[in-house]
């Protein structure tokens, strides 16, 4: 069994795994975005202080990044 994710500009891949000897399970597209960016002044400066991790307790960091982990993912649904 084969579990795959390429680029789908590769059109070549689909047929090749066609003729494999295994089971083949697409997991997934990949798609990229592009987009140009221009020049822009610097931001002012904020109040935001950036810490390591390391410099706070296990426990604030833990929730810190489970606070992120959980807004990132909010509505994303697992294709697996």
């Amino acid at each position: 069994m084969l579990i795959v994710r390429y680029d789908a500009a590769r059109l070549k891949v689909p047929g090749i795994l066609a003729r494999a000897f295994r089971v083949t399970l697409p997991a997934g597209a990949l798609t990229y975005w592009e987009k140009a960016l221009g020049v822009v002044d610097p931001v002012e400066p904020s109040n935001i202080q950036v810490l390591p991790a390391d410099t706070m307790d296990p426990e604030t960091a833990s929730a810190l990044v489970r606070g992120i982990v959980q807004a990132s993912f909010r509505d994303y649904g697992n294709h697996y």
